[in-house]
């Protein structure tokens, strides 16, 4: 992916409060040389996430040809903050919770997007407020490891952390496992950490008792110096520390299976097969944000706001940083008329993601419900002018037209809608990071303000907005509409 000319300098991490957010913003930020922004691009555009318990999803990445920025929600501390104010104590337990807790991360990662973090060291670990650990940075973590040369890295954040076979900048699965063995020999206390220390003098044998549940062989046998000495997998080593650790139960393969079959056939308003196989998702897989999110929105379509409710916060109790998760919650507390816990979701989703369509039809629309008719116009419009083909924006529109006694506009609006492709109810809810992950695209630059993708200004447009929106629609790419039961055909992401 990278040449050795290629490389990005120590990050720095500050912490950026606003009123909107209940929780701090992160702002991680890389700032290289010599860097392959092309590239980097590229591998951004193809980057996805699976996220779930021990994972942290930021809700957007910056990319500039100098610098790599992103912004994720989370409350707590690094373990590099713990480790460095002594806040946290070393102990054989301490150490042993802390690995698990890494590897539940490794293993969804892994099994999802089968590649490897890339960079676990203690800046980027969390432990966020009600003492859960969870990895940072994902997927920024393997570019900051391929393009820094050892010789630029700093000591105690990054060698120790690395394996040997690291300096050709190809991380693999079995460095993280090096790296969580490293980690946890910080946590040690101090005899033990000399134990082991002397023990790795041996690193260069194959391990003696693989399968040792001694906290010395466990450290050891995940920082031999050859990768195949080392445990095979995240549950390998995981049934070592643990031997009833969750992640045995956890079948997280099986579980995208069934969260992939689920929204092909919501797609094609099959939703009692779709809730089926997101139920069995969450037996599989219960810390998949993806399976309680969707099962949340299919109850959100059937009108069960409390049951919707329910399933939307444990997905956002499992990664509170989630654009499309903060969005549908805004929709839900909308559709169940609680305005103050409506406004605050639905603005903290438009600020995570100006660019996010369904966050701002879910702005136009929390205006809409409560007689703010200029500012839902304003959003509708905006919406448009992002995404000119969104038949979802278009019909919102249409509403707002009615609302307002425009019936010829409405009229002829709503009959373009017919030339566009149509996407059942609540479709852009869903988490599919199949296909777009919950950052979206890699934003150009970081604004610190309010969303300011405003349409360019003087531009002729619909009602005198300015928004270069066609008067006619695009044409659709094909004709899914055909499976769509008839009585929903005029609905767009929201109902009447």
């Amino acid at each position: 992916m990278s040449s050795s000319s290629d490389k990005i300098s120590r990050y720095s991490l500050k912490r950026i409060h606003k009123p909107e957010f209940s929780t701090a913003i992160w702002r991680r930020r890389w700032r290289g040389v010599e860097y392959d922004f092309l590239e980097v691009q590229k591998e951004l555009a193809k980057a996805r996430m699976y996220a779930g318990f021990g994972l942290r999803t930021p809700f957007s990445i910056y990319l500039a040809p100098n610098c790599l920025e992103t912004h994720t929600l989370v409350s707590g501390q690094t373990l590099a903050e713990q480790l460095a104010f002594e806040k946290i104590d070393h102990s054989a337990q301490v150490a042993r919770s802390v690995g698990e807790q890494l590897l539940m991360g490794l293993a969804r990662l892994h099994h999802s997007t089968g590649q490897p973090h890339g960079a676990v060291n203690p800046f980027n670990v969390g432990l966020d407020s009600q003492g859960n650990i969870f990895l940072w940075s994902t997927p920024t973590a393997w570019i900051e490891a391929c393009h820094t040369p050892p010789e630029d890295q700093d000591q105690f954040l990054d060698m120790p952390y690395r394996s040997m076979e690291v300096s050709n900048w190809q991380p693999t699965l079995e460095t993280d496992i090096f790296a969580v063995g490293r980690i946890m020999m910080e946590l040690l206390p101090e005899e033990k950490r000399g134990r082991c220390q002397a023990a790795l003098r041996t690193s260069f044998d194959p391990p003696e008792d693989r399968g040792s549940k001694n906290i010395i062989d466990i450290v050891v046998n995940a920082q031999r110096v050859l990768p195949a000495h080392r445990y095979r997998s995240a549950l390998e080593m995981a049934l070592v520390i643990n031997p009833d650790t969750q992640l045995k139960q956890l079948r997280i393969e099986d579980g995208l299976v069934s969260l992939k079959e689920g929204i092909k056939h919501y797609h094609i308003a099959r939703y009692d097969e779709a809730i089926e196989h997101w139920q069995d998702a969450v037996t599989r897989d219960w810390l998949s944000v993806a399976a309680w999110n969707n099962l949340g929105i299919s109850q959100l379509k059937r009108q069960n706001f409390e049951k919707a409710l329910a399933y939307l916060k444990k997905a956002h109790s499992l990664d509170e940083s989630h654009s499309v998760v903060c969005c549908n919650l805004g929709l839900c507390f909308i559709a169940m008329g609680e305005r103050e816990e409506a406004e605050q979701w639905v603005i903290q989703a438009e600020r995570m993601r100006p660019d996010y369509v369904p966050a701002l039809i879910a702005m136009s629309n929390y205006f809409f419900v409560w007689s703010m008719f200029d500012k839902a116009v304003e959003y509708a419009t905006l919406a448009i002018y992002k995404d000119p083909t969104n038949r979802s924006a278009r019909w919102q529109f249409v509403r707002l037209l009615e609302k307002l006694g425009r019936e010829d506009e409405a009229a002829e609006r709503r009959n373009d809608l017919t030339s566009l492709e149509y996407r059942v109810p609540y479709a852009d809810s869903l988490v599919d990071d199949m296909k777009t992950p919950a950052w979206g695209k890699a934003r150009p630059s970081s604004g610190e303000g309010p969303s300011s993708g405003q349409p360019p200004p003087n531009r002729p447009g619909p009602d005198g907005t300015g928004s270069p929106v066609p008067v006619r629609p695009f044409p659709p790419s094909s004709g899914s509409h055909n499976a769509i039961p008839m009585e929903e055909w005029e609905q767009g992401i929201l109902a009447d």
